[in-house]
């Protein structure tokens, strides 16, 4: 009977498994935005908004949406570079922002 087993177990072919892939340690390794210069910050759970100006690093703040903390980052990049700059959203929602850029 073991012959008979043996025999069988020649004549069928091996099944190839998939190694599953790694999982981290961690838990999900980013969470990245849809928007650029949004940062998921792990540790408080909340979306950051960081902007560079002059060379230096200027905190925006913490939001728990990525989305208001890109609405966040289009009114500092307006205040910062002008009507001119490159936004995520259309220009005409902060119409209240270009009046006060003006005055």
């Amino acid at each position: 009977m073991n012959r008979e087993l043996i025999a069988l177990m020649r004549r069928a072919p091996t099944p190839r498994i998939k190694p599953s892939p790694r999982k981290s340690r961690r838990g999900q390794t980013s969470r990245s935005s849809q928007y650029r210069g949004i940062i998921f910050y792990r540790r408080t759970g909340r979306w950051e908004s960081p902007i560079w100006d002059c060379g230096k690093q200027v905190y925006l703040g913490g939001f728990d949406t990525a989305h208001a903390a890109a609405r966040v980052y289009d009114r500092a990049t307006i205040k910062f570079q002008g009507v001119d700059a490159d936004i995520k959203f259309i220009l005409s929602d902060y119409n209240e922002d270009k009046r006060q850029t003006k005055a």
